[in-house]
């Protein structure tokens, strides 16, 4: 078996593969947690979702949680916040509708955004609270 013809084979250093070559199936890690712990159930039921990712990028929205995420909310006409550290400039061209993205090193500058993160994350959170709940 050629298992650089699967799709997910290169995940996690070649385990993947190895899993293929084994018998094993290869499945979405979003898809499977989402599905275990009822994500597009509680996602119908919120007025606002927040996710986020170190380095939102096009990798984000082809396999990685933050885009599963925004996909789900997004069908669901959930407005979302997407928080990042770095964001990078072809994610403009990414992310649509009622999605809102902020860069924390843009919004704090590199050095409060790396070491007072936890700040950063609830200053934005809380700005946009207010933003989403005023409408």
């Amino acid at each position: 078996m050629d298992v650089r013809r699967v799709r997910g084979a290169g995940a996690a250093g070649g385990l993947g593969g190895a899993l293929v070559a084994l018998g094993g199936q290869l499945q979405s890690g979003y898809e499977l947690a989402a599905d275990l712990v009822g994500l597009r159930r509680h996602l119908g039921q919120a007025q606002l979702v927040v996710t986020g990712e170190g380095t939102l990028d096009r990798a984000s929205f082809a396999g990685k949680v933050v885009g599963g995420v925004v996909r789900d909310a997004s069908a669901l006409g959930v407005p979302v916040l997407v928080i990042a550290g770095r964001v990078a400039p072809e994610v403009d061209a990414e992310v649509a509708g009622d999605v809102h993205v902020v860069s924390l090193v843009q919004e704090f500058g590199e050095r409060r955004a790396m070491e007072d993160t936890l700040s950063c994350i609830e200053t934005v959170v809380r700005s946009s609270l207010d933003r989403f709940t005023s409408n």
